[in-house]
């Protein structure tokens, strides 16, 4: 993904979205994607159909990883 890099300026943030959307993921649509404003750096997650078309879409398997017990965790950049 070309992005990558750009995800560290966003780390914090980042960690923080995933973990909140790990906490409580039943309360997010299935089809849930994180998106980026890279200009106002600003983070969403809803559907893909209700995101802005100003925001770049990633898949939120993108941002998860498994740890060593086989649990889900956020992805560290």
């Amino acid at each position: 993904m070309e992005d990558t890099n750009r995800f560290h300026e966003l780390s914090e943030e980042l960690y923080d979205a995933v973990k909140e959307y790990l906490a409580h993921h039943t309360q997010y649509p299935t089809d849930v994607v994180m998106a980026i404003n890279w200009d106002t750096r600003e983070i969403k997650m809803d559907s893909p159909g209700k995101i802005a078309p100003e925001f770049t879409q990633y898949s939120m398997a993108d941002f998860i990883k498994i740890n060593e017990q086989g649990l889900y965790e956020p992805m560290v950049f």
